[in-house]
C-alpha cells in the first residue's frame, strides 16, 4: 500500500517515520555545498528504505544502501517502488545499511574525524 504525504513540515517528519516503511526523497538537486539533506540522513537514522536520486553529494554516502535513481525520472521512481514493494528482505537490508550512513553523522563521530584531521595537520 502506498500514500504520498507530499511535503512534510520538519517538525512533522520525525513524528511521522513510524508509519513509513519506505522513505522516497525524490530531490532534483543537493545543496550546492554537495552535503547530504538532512532527511536522508533523517531516513537512514530511522532505519528506513530509502529511495532516491543521484543528485550531487548523495551517490557518495548511499550507494548499495538505497535505491537511487536519476532525478526527475519517473519510470524509474516507479520501477524502485515496485522493487522494494516486492522484496521485504531488500527492504530490511537497505535499511540497516542506511542506518551505517546516519551513524557517521553522530556528532561524536563527526568530532573524532575532525580532531584526527586537524592531529594529522
Amino acid at each position: 500500500r502506498v500514500h504520498l504525504y507530499g511535503a512534510i513540515p520538519r517538525g512533522e517528519l520525525l513524528k511521522q517515520f513510524h508509519k513509513f516503511g519506505i522513505a522516497v526523497i525524490p530531490l532534483l538537486y543537493s545543496p550546492s555545498n554537495g552535503s547530504v539533506p538532512m532527511k536522508l540522513i533523517e531516513a537512514a537514522a530511522a532505519g528506513k528504505t530509502i529511495i532516491g536520486t543521484t543528485a550531487p553529494g548523495i551517490p557518495e554516502y548511499f550507494t548499495n544502501r538505497a535505491v537511487l535513481i536519476p532525478p526527475g525520472n519517473r519510470k524509474a521512481m516507479a520501477d524502485a517502488l515496485r522493487l522494494v514493494l516486492g522484496n521485504p528482505e531488500l527492504r530490511q537490508e537497505l535499511g540497516s545499511k542506511a542506518r551505517e550512513v546516519a551513524y557517521r553523522f553522530e556528532s561524536k563521530v563527526v568530532c573524532a574525524e575532525f580532531l584526527e584531521h586537524v592531529f594529522r595537520q
